[in-house]
């Protein structure tokens, strides 16, 4: 009756150890996303009972022997990482220890029109939708440091969005990445081109507007 036992015993904990190496290793689990939000004071504790929670990783501690081992560490970044649950602990580890940020790097080239800055904005998940873009740009307006003031409008604002790259907020609204884009125009537009263009008898707009034609 005992070796029965034993043998029993023997083979639920080769059973466990085996169910465990496969979750070492993202081979069970499933491949549903999960967002962890990381916060500036949570410690390996405190994420690892989230992972367990959101059924990314089955057991905690033992989660948490391998973070140790694997980086000499029990530090985290705060931020927000994206794991699935079918995840290596290795990628799970690598996503925790990578630097967060919440920006993104965008590059507007010189010539894009505003459909082609908006479609950019949506491919790198800074708006919801491109029509968000143009019902901000619609709605905003503003004031050059020579006093012009730009009425909002897809039109009129299209040559203001100066081409440039861009460090943008993941949280920055359509109103927002607006203001940053004709801040670096008006920064650019210095007294000199402003003078330029009143020997002209033009104002800034239709400075632009040429600008635009001529391109």
């Amino acid at each position: 009756m005992n070796k029965k036992i034993i043998r029993v015993s023997i083979l639920f904990f080769v059973i466990v150890i085996g169910i465990l190496c496969l979750d070492v290793c993202g081979l069970i689990g499933t491949s549903h996303e999960v967002q962890i939000v990381i916060n500036e004071n949570d410690n390996l504790t405190i994420i690892a009972k989230q992972l367990q929670k959101e059924h990314v990783i089955l057991n905690q501690h033992l989660y948490k022997l391998f973070y140790r081992f694997s980086t000499q560490s029990d530090t985290v970044h705060p931020g927000t990482v994206k794991v699935t649950g079918n995840s290596s602990y290795r990628a799970i580890t690598r996503s925790l220890t990578m630097p967060m940020t919440d920006t993104i790097f965008v590059t507007i080239p010189e010539g894009f029109e505003v459909h082609e800055i908006a479609e950019r904005l949506l491919n790198n998940e800074l708006i919801a939708s491109e029509q968000e873009f143009y019902d901000a740009l619609n709605k905003f307006s503003f004031q050059t440091k020579q006093g012009d003031i730009i009425l909002g409008s897809e039109a009129s604002l299209s040559g203001f969005l100066f081409p440039d790259t861009y460090e943008i907020s993941n949280k920055a609204t359509s109103n927002e990445i607006i203001r940053l884009m004709t801040d670096n125009f008006a920064s650019k537009w210095t007294d000199e081109y402003q003078a330029a263009a009143n020997k002209r008898d033009m104002n800034i707009s239709e400075v632009i507007t040429l600008a635009s034609i001529v391109e």
